[in-house]
């Protein structure tokens, strides 16, 4: 064990060298930083280190063979391991290491303390007397501690420092700790009892009731406890705050009755994976906050009196009813293919399966019990269908399903609650959402043994991307996925696929839809048009590459039995963005290629090697061009010296980069033509004469050899493209631009028009101008210019209304379009208006309007009473209780009309609170009674009625009734009769009688009361008989120098009866049905000269009488008891924080602990830090808060004369060199002792010294 201990500190010593910390310092206060010596501590001389708590305090850790101390300023705090017990002891608090707020995630934070690494070695924890704090999160999920003892000095327990302790059944709160307690159930509380901390989760207690005094459930509080079935909160509850995780994990936990109104704050995950189904509420407010907390689980949120789920078993299957539709909560585990209906049938009535409840196919949802038996697995399901009707999956539904291989969902939305398809199946399971179009995960578990997903669509890759394993395939369609170990997905390419096109089949990779070439046949057709799409197996794969040597050789250098000499023409689509290396290389007849798309990238070399056959490379439609590869041997060895190939391009730019990758060391033969934009009709072949181009908006004036088409440079139609030569395509611009719009009539809003310019030119710019002064003319100075420059103008608002013309330019030359004239008028509006009911006397509500078109920003309400004519509206919202109407106008907007909505609403009466009570309500003998009825409106009748034939008399108001001496209850009845506003009410009130007879016949009989004669005192009775049931009075008056030892009463039997003391010298008790007899017993007072101060242990001669007669009197300090004042008790930091504020004239009373407010008041003032409230104050800790109080004047005192002056800490120099200078501080024998602790004696002096140099 020592060996483990000694592994576990080491480990220790490394985590908080890395212990993070957060950025805040607190105040320092140097008052505190005295170390104490402790006398049980072994020091030793092992290992040490420092490490900072959360606040950066230093701390010093020592190390020896067992056992690590952590010492910072007056905190030491030793931790020992022996027989699993673990031993936290010395004194002050433990190191804050953890985060110690409530929103942090509910099992962290173990592992930073030096015992962590034993935690599951520990079987019980015992924190010793003398520490004061027990750390946050310090022992959080401790699971085999059996029981926590907590010693005297405990102050303050942190943050889940005791949370999710499964095995524990009892926390044990010494006896002579007054700051924390436990109940019957070993639960753990605050001594009030304010705030529950932690319940013994190992307990198996199944039902507990928290205190109605209880205002706080921490962070945890019943996390783990694994046999609790039912908590009720008490209908006088005070709770006001449920913390973090408050009941996560409670499995067996079922109902939860009743979450009071006074509930204010709730954390989150209050019941994270518990087992609860029903959550009882007092109001709808808390109901709907607890339903937002709870969201994802299959639990009913209920008011009080609602009727919960209904369960009933059909043919081994358990469902659950409620709101109309049935869950799932339990299957046969006997099944492997079990079936589940999409309805089922209860009573008669039938109902859809909409959901699986938690754990429904498995057997434990305990991680530990399901691994390691298993008897706890569902290992007999095989596969499920889960029909259409499901929608929502619980937690854990197939948890340990380890055979189950495959689960088919068929609904069209689901959703996936924490760890439903966790099967751990090693095999691995499927699990088809192929028929669900909206999928939700409502966590980022992982699904440990789901390894294939069937998918509808790519959206849910990202849906279930942190669900899954690496290498879980995930199938969409005819495409997979792979998860990889980065958490993303990678597509699975598909290869040689082959489909046949216009008799030529192609084979092909495709990814993500995307078509690469890389062969076809026959290889003998010699002209091939490039099909843009390839179908195979009902999926359309768009052609994007070709790849590389596609219609050129085989990769023998050569060798012509290898070149493809078949291949003449070719028409690449504009679908291929990517043309591979060697793609015609030694293709010897190639005549003509035709290259249609827009951007092309070449990659690699040699792309037209070899090509020497060819006339024609149309590239006139491409506008963009790449080279993947540095260098020139893409175009090499192309045409002959006899004719030239021609390469047709889009622009000087295309041209410049084919020249920068053309050979220079193999000849190629090559005239260009820049086209300028143009394009062409049919594929052009020939290299003898220049194709005619074509470009919309434009006429074909002619190729030139000069690029600014300078005279003489013109090709006739006799001449013919010379090798080296560069010809330029010259256009004009034409003369006539039409405007057309798709709306021959006036339309309404919500229709847009659309302006379309025919024809149209990608190097044209397009200026529109909308008619500013009605005339129909174009002024470009004066008409309004529309920010557009399309060739299509989209008008949209009732604003957008006119005549319309656009002007064309392409630089050179401009042309403006015939006009055009557009209508648009107001749409009708749409809209709604909403009012809740109310009742009677209640705010009334507001009007709810929605309206998309008008907006809600100017609606004016009218009303009438339902089925009222119109006419009867009026804009006051009525009051009466009634059904109404209201009426909603909705203004009219830029682009709709004015619009009206109506919706009926309630104002139901009011249900009077009317109460009826008697005085009296008992009577003996008969008499009169007095009736009150209250809470009675002004409007409507009142009856008071009494049974019996009583007659009940009113007068101005009053109620009253003559009662008969028999012995009879009488029922008076308040009846209310309401009229417009109210309800009918009836409320009854009940009067006993007993029946009174003469007094000869009483039976009650006086008896005799009677006191011993006694030495040193005397006893005095007010009465010398009474009968049972009366109160006795004694008095007791010792002699001079004597009090009472003791007073006892016995009655006729010797039993004694219980006495109270009233106040000094007062005693009373009851008298019994027999005599009784009082003896009193007097003792001598030791010290019989009267003290001034009123205490026994302070005689009047003590040299600090007047100082305790003068603190007493001013309400500053109070006795430890009526006769004791004990002072050469020592003084805590609490206390002189409390007597402080008392002085400032603060009121101390309240708060959780008797310092808390004087605690609190210190902080605010700067007085001190507040910290370690329980600790002894030494005497310069007490003259420094004076100080400190006294506004930290200027100190001018000598310490000097003092032979232990050296020993004064520096932050308390000033305050005691004030003190000694003021006469607050005289010193003993020549030492000021500042490290000593403070008697009640000494703060007594020196705070009387104080207040009198303060006057």
């Amino acid at each position: 064990m020592k060996k483990r201990l000694l592994s576990a500190i080491l480990s220790f010593c490394m985590l908080l060298t890395m212990a993070p910390t957060v950025a805040f310092a607190a105040d320092g206060d140097d008052e505190a930083a005295n170390t104490i010596s402790l006398a049980d501590a072994t020091e030793t001389s092992g290992t040490s280190t420092t490490i900072k708590d959360i606040y950066q305090h230093e701390w010093t850790v020592t190390t020896a063979e067992n056992c690590i101390t952590m010492e910072q300023g007056d905190n030491k705090i030793t931790a020992t391991l022996d027989n699993d017990v673990l031993t936290v002891a010395g004194t002050g608090a433990m190191p804050e290491l953890n985060n110690s707020t409530e929103t942090e995630n509910i099992s962290d934070g173990a592992g930073t303390y030096p015992w962590a690494n034993l935690k599951d070695s520990i079987t019980k924890i015992v924190i010793g007397d003398g520490v004061t704090s027990i750390g946050s999160k310090a022992f959080i999920a401790y699971t085999n501690v059996t029981s926590v003892n907590i010693g005297k000095d405990v102050s303050e327990i942190g943050v889940g420092a005791l949370s999710q302790l499964s095995a524990c059944t009892t926390f044990n709160v010494s006896s002579k700790n007054s700051n924390f307690t436990t109940d019957a159930t070993g639960a753990l509380f605050d001594h009030s009892k304010t705030k529950l901390i932690a319940f013994p989760c190992g307990s198996s207690v199944e039902e507990y009731a928290i205190p109605a005094t209880v205002k706080v459930i921490s962070y945890g509080a019943f996390s783990r406890a694994a046999h609790l079935k039912t908590i009720t909160i008490p209908a006088d509850s005070s709770l006001s705050t449920i913390g973090y995780g408050a009941f996560a994990f409670t499995t067996a936990l079922e109902t939860v009755n009743v979450i009071p109104a006074s509930v204010e704050t709730i954390g989150d995950i209050p019941f994270a994976q518990s087992g609860v189904k029903y959550i009882y509420c007092a109001d709808k407010d808390t109901k709907d906050r607890i339903q937002n907390k709870v969201n994802g689980l299959l639990v009913d949120v209920l008011l009080t009196g609602e009727t919960p789920a209904i369960e009933f078993t059909d043919n081994g299957y358990t469902y659950r009813i409620d709101d109309g539709k049935a869950l799932l909560v339990s299957a046969p585990k006997n099944e492997a293919t079990p079936t589940v209906p999409s309805g089922v049938t209860y009573q008669g009535a039938t109902y859809p399966v909409t959901g699986i409840w938690k754990g429904a196919f498995a057997i434990s949802l305990d991680w530990t019990e399901a691994s390691s038996s298993k008897d706890k697995r569902n290992e007999v399901i095989t596969s499920v269908v889960l029909p259409d009707s499901v929608t929502q999956i619980g937690e854990r539904a197939f948890y340990f399903c380890k055979n189950l291989s495959k689960i088919t969902i068929q609904a069209n939305t689901v959703s996936i609650d924490y760890l439903a398809f966790a099967t751990q199946n090693t095999n691995g399971t499927t699990v088809d959402f192929s028929a669900v179009t909206t999928l939700q995960s409502n966590g980022t578990d992982k699904w440990a043994g789901v390894k294939t997903v069937i998918l509808n669509n790519e959206d849910q890759l990202g849906t279930i991307k942190s669900n899954v394993n690496p290498n879980t395939v995930a199938v969409i369609g005819s495409n997979e996925w792979v998860m990889g170990s980065d958490g993303n997905w990678t597509e699975q390419p598909k290869t040689n696929l082959k489909a046949t096109v216009d008799g030529i089949t192609w084979t092909f990779d495709a990814v993500g839809g995307k078509a690469t070439l890389k062969a076809y046949s026959p290889k003998t057709v010699e002209s091939v048009t490039v099909p843009s799409t390839l179908t195979v197996d009902g999926v359309t794969y768009t052609v994007t590459e070709l790849g590389a040597g596609l219609f050129g050789w085989t990769g023998k250098y050569d060798e012509k039995i290898n070149y493809n000499t078949n291949i003449k023409n070719v028409v690449i689509p504009k679908t291929v963005t990517t043309i591979g290396a060697d793609m015609f290389r030694y293709s010897q007849n190639l005549d003509s290629v035709k290259i249609q798309g827009e951007s092309i990238t070449f990659k690699s070399g040699r792309t037209f090697s070899g090509t020497s056959s060819l006339k024609v490379l149309d590239m006139s439609a491409v506008k963009s061009i790449a080279f993947e590869a540095n260098g020139d041997t893409y175009f090499s060895n192309m045409g002959s010296n006899k004719s030239p190939a021609v390469i047709y391009v889009s622009s000087s730019a295309i041209m410049s980069a084919v020249e920068n990758h053309r050979s220079i060391k193999s000849t190629c033969f090559l005239a260009y033509a820049v086209t300028n934009g143009g394009t062409f009709k049919e594929n052009p072949t020939s290299n003898t004469a220049l194709a005619t181009p074509v470009k919309a908006g434009y006429t074909f004036d002619g190729w030139y050899s000069s690029s600014n088409f300078a005279e003489g440079t013109k090709l006739n139609d006799n001449n013919h493209p010379v090798i080296g030569t560069t010809y330029y395509a010259k256009w004009t611009m034409i003369s006539n631009i039409s405007l057309s719009s798709d709306a021959n009539d006036a339309v309404t809003y919500g229709t847009p028009v659309t302006l379309t310019t025919a024809p149209t030119s990608s190097q044209w710019t397009y200026s529109w101008y909308k008619d500013a002064n009605g005339n129909e003319t174009l002024d470009t100075d004066k008409d309004t210019k529309i920010k557009n420059n399309s060739s299509t103008l989209v008008l949209n608002n009732v604003s957008d209304s006119g005549t319309y013309w656009v002007v064309v330019s392409d630089g050179k030359e401009t042309v403006t379009s015939n006009n055009v004239t557009v209508t648009i008028v107001k749409a009708d509006g749409k809209a709604s208006v909403s009012l809740s009911d109310w009742t009677y006397g209640e705010t009334a509500s507001k009007p709810v309007p929605t309206s998309k078109t008008n907006g809600i920003n100017n609606v004016t309400y009218q009303y009438k009473v339902k089925d009222a004519y119109d006419t009867t509206y009026s804009d006051t919202l009525p009051t009466n209780a009634s059904d109404y109407t209201v009426k909603a106008t909705f203004a009219a907007t830029d682009n709709y009309n004015e619009v009206t909505a109506t919706a009926d609403f309630t104002i139901a009466k009011a249900t009077p609170a009317v109460a009826i009570s008697a005085a009296p309500s008992t009577l003996t003998g008969g008499g009169s009674v007095e009736l009150t009825v209250s809470g009675v409106p002004t409007e409507g009748k009142l009856s008071v009625t009494c049974d019996n034939n009583i007659t009940v008399t009113e007068k101005d108001g009053k109620y009253t009734a003559q009662l008969p001496n028999a012995t009879k209850d009488y029922t008076f009845t308040a009846k209310y009769t309401g009229m417009d506003n109210y309800n009918d009410v009836e409320k009854s009130c009940k009067v006993s009688v007993t029946y009174k007879g003469s007094s000869h016949h009483s039976s009650s009989t006086s008896n005799t009361v009677s006191a011993s004669t006694a030495s040193n005192g005397k006893v005095s009775l007010d009465k010398s008989t009474a009968k049972k049931g009366d109160t006795v009075t004694v008095t007791v008056t010792p002699d001079a120098g004597y009090q009472l030892d003791k007073l006892t009463v016995t009655d006729a039997k010797g039993k004694t009866v219980d006495v109270t003391k009233k106040s000094d010298g007062k005693y009373t008790f009851t008298m019994p049905d027999s005599k009784v007899t009082i003896t009193p017993t007097f003792s001598k007072i030791e010290d019989t000269k009267p003290s001034k101060t009123g205490f026994n242990d302070v005689a009047s001669s003590a040299w600090y009488a007047d100082a305790v007669q003068y603190v007493t009197g001013k309400g500053l300090m109070n006795g430890t008891d009526d006769n004791q004042f004990s002072p050469n008790a020592s003084t805590t930091r609490g206390m002189l924080m409390t007597v402080l504020a008392r002085y400032a004239g603060e009121d101390t009373t309240g708060g959780a602990t008797w310092y808390e407010k004087g605690m609190n008041w210190a902080k605010a003032k700067g007085v001190s830090d507040g910290t370690n409230p329980n600790a002894n104050i030494t005497r310069e800790q007490l003259v420094t808060m004076m100080y400190r109080y006294a506004g930290s004047p200027k100190a001018d005192g000598k310490l000097d004369s003092f032979s232990d002056a050296a020993s004064v800490s520096t932050y308390a120099a000033d305050a005691m060199q004030w003190a000694v200078a003021n006469g607050i501080v005289n010193g003993s024998n020549g030492k000021l002792n500042p490290q000593n602790n403070a008697t009640r004696a000494e703060v007594a002096a020196i705070l009387m010294r104080f207040c009198e140099m303060s006057k």
